[in-house]
């Protein structure tokens, strides 16, 4: 036997565990809760998580809560006290309640636990009960109650928390900020002002600053961009947060010295600071980091904030975004070819010829997204020399392809009726877009060739053929239609 197959053998201690879990779990159920409180300080965690299990799911009755807020208070089994603090979070309002008596009643240092155990049950109501402990003299008891104050959330942790944003100690004052933050608290400006001086506490304060919704917070927050590191990283988010309620365009007074930290977060940062990054990048109208920043946008999805700084942009960032798009590498190019074509048709002006040339080049080069984006693109602009081209995606393997062709030839219908009717032959209906163009287009003179689709190969297309039918009530093919709606086949 080699030593990594007697790794993967159970050892005693193993088998010893799994026995005693599965006795536990065979009880009786008269006596499983009491075997389940005793085994919440087994050496094995299975086992106690198996105890866990059963005191979830028990009647809260006071002996059990009393075990429980006993085996919380006890300091000598880590594991048991652990153990015993999620069983009481999952107790709800009987557990809660005796919790809350015992802070009242018990004056040692084992409070601390009991606010724990208050804050994992997540009951608003002993909100009073932990603020009034979070000023208490012994630091360890403070401290856990504010933590579980934190954990609760809402209007009575934000005030205890408010109240202590003044104390003079750093370490205090970091840690009521990183509060604040957790609990999704807004701040003014005036309220974050007397911190931004210290750099510890400005740090803390990153994200709350990009909340208050005030401009002046703008130079705080590029200073700590151009720092780099983490700062970097929590002022990007805070300012994405921050023009969202002041408004893209004054990210137009950043600094460029922000602009090398920002195009680290958009080459290295997570999700997040990516998504952030790109959007902050079309703010400022930084073309060197475009491409990257639509390639982030791209892979991320596009946020609400970049769409708004693009759209602000306006037509004025078309031909840039088609330069960074001969940098983009895979989704990011198809994202600036559509975002020119989107802006360019918002603003109701004419393509400039590199567009429609990009567009085009997009629908013959055939990457998926490149080429949807080429055929979605060309909805309001595409002419008679694009007829070839659209009557050919219309049979394209990619359903998303045949239908978006079909939408840009029913717009460019509109415009060039004629031209439109007389490119489209039978032999183009390969898809059941394209059917249903078809009996758009043709009308009454497409029926002989959509009475012959009834007898198509594949069911799709059958189908589309007789909901096409359906759609002009020629008397011609009422005998096929009742004839195609009894095809076992059709879907």
């Amino acid at each position: 036997m080699t030593e990594r197959s007697q790794s993967l053998r159970p050892s005693a201690e193993d088998d010893a565990a799994e026995t005693r879990r599965r006795a536990l779990r065979e009880l009786h159920p008269e006596g499983r809760e009491k075997a389940a409180v005793a085994a919440l300080g087994d050496v094995d965690w299975r086992v106690r998580q198996e105890a866990v299990q059963i005191l979830r799911h028990a009647a809260p009755l006071e002996s059990l809560l009393e075990e429980l807020v006993h085996a919380v208070a006890q300091a000598d089994n880590v594991g048991r006290r652990n153990a015993a603090l999620e069983v009481l979070a999952a107790l709800g309002a009987p557990a809660v309640a005796r919790l809350r008596r015992a802070l009242r009643e018990d004056t040692s240092g084992a409070r601390k636990f009991y606010a724990e155990a208050l804050g994992a049950a997540g009951d608003p109501v002993a909100a009073p009960d932990l603020a009034a402990l979070a000023v208490d003299d012994d630091t360890n008891v403070a401290a856990a109650a504010l933590e579980a104050l934190v954990a609760l959330g809402g209007p009575e942790a934000e005030r205890v928390l408010r109240g202590r944003l003044g104390r003079a100690e750093p370490f205090e004052r970091v840690a009521t900020l990183d509060g604040l933050v957790r609990v999704r608290a807004k701040l003014t400006w005036e309220e974050l002002a007397p911190l931004v001086d210290d750099r510890v506490s400005r740090r803390a304060a990153l994200p709350l600053l990009g909340r208050c919704g005030d401009a002046r917070a703008l130079p705080v927050l590029a200073d700590a961009l151009a720092d780099g590191g983490r700062s970097a990283t929590l002022a990007i988010g805070a300012l994405a947060e921050l023009a969202a309620s002041i408004g893209t365009s004054a990210l137009r007074e950043l600094p460029a010295s922000v602009l090398p930290a920002l195009g680290a977060a958009l080459r290295d940062g997570d999700r997040a600071g990516r998504r952030d990054a790109a959007s902050l990048i079309f703010a400022m109208r930084d073309e060197a980091r475009l491409h990257e920043a639509l390639d982030a946008a791209a892979d991320d999805v596009l946020t609400d904030l970049g769409a708004t700084a693009l759209r602000r942009w306006g037509v004025d960032a078309v031909e840039s975004l088609l330069r960074a798009s001969r940098h983009c590498v895979g989704l990011g190019r198809a994202l600036a070819l559509g975002l020119a074509a989107e802006l360019t048709g918002h603003a109701a002006v004419e393509p400039s010829p590199t567009l429609l040339t990009a567009l085009r080049e997009a629908i013959r080069e055939g990457a998926p997204a490149l080429r949807a984006a080429g055929l979605r693109g060309l909805a309001s602009f595409a002419s008679r020399d694009d007829l070839d081209a659209l009557v050919g995606a219309l049979a394209d393997p990619s359903s998303d392809h045949a239908e978006l062709a079909a939408s840009t030839l029913r717009a460019l219908f509109a415009r060039e009726p004629a031209a439109v009717e007389g490119a489209l032959r039978e032999d183009d209906l390969g898809s059941p877009a394209a059917i249903e163009l078809f009996a758009h287009v043709k009308g009454s003179r497409g029926v002989d060739a959509l009475r012959r689709q009834l007898s198509a190969p594949r069911p799709e297309l059958r189908v589309a053929a007789t909901q096409a039918l359906g759609t002009l009530a020629d008397p011609r093919s009422r005998d096929d239609l009742a004839f195609a709606l009894a095809d076992e086949d059709e879907r």
